[in-house]
């Protein structure tokens, strides 16, 4: 698979905030698609097998299928159910295992690495990033 993407912006923020949609659009299974704004503008394309379905799974075990794993039709979906260690696959109909999100450099769709670092910063939390994800995920269920 292979992922051409061309991004513009005037300020970095812009280019961040354009390349977190261009790839949640990807994460989602879209193969392509196109924005533009007064500040910033993407336009991406994917070629090969998309992701048909995700899957969470431990984060030293990203190959194996475990029986009666849920599958989910939306990266979204899958990053809502995934918790400390875990991460989120996608899977292709050719079988190949595409790695998503939880690892050290990922970012949870609803709660940013920014908001965060926000929370840091304020003296709102000590913990680590997926750490506080996961907190925060469960305060959300009650």
């Amino acid at each position: 698979m292979e992922l051409i993407l061309n991004i513009e912006g005037h300020t970095t923020e812009d280019l961040a905030n354009s390349l977190r949609e261009a790839l949640r659009l990807v994460g989602e299974g879209y193969t392509s698609s196109a924005n533009a704004n007064a500040t910033s503008s993407y336009k991406f394309d994917v070629t090969g097998s998309p992701v048909e379905e995700y899957a969470v799974r431990k984060a030293g075990d990203l190959d194996t299928a475990v029986e009666g794993e849920r599958r989910y039709k939306t990266f979204a979906e899958a990053a809502d159910d995934c918790a400390v260690g875990q991460i989120v696959v996608g899977l292709r109909d050719d079988g190949e295992v595409l790695i998503g999100s939880n690892d050290v450099h990922g970012e949870d769709a609803k709660y940013l690495r920014e908001d965060w670092t926000h929370e840091v910063r304020e003296g709102n939390t000590q913990l680590g990033y997926w750490e506080w994800v996961s907190h925060s995920k469960e305060a959300d269920r009650g």
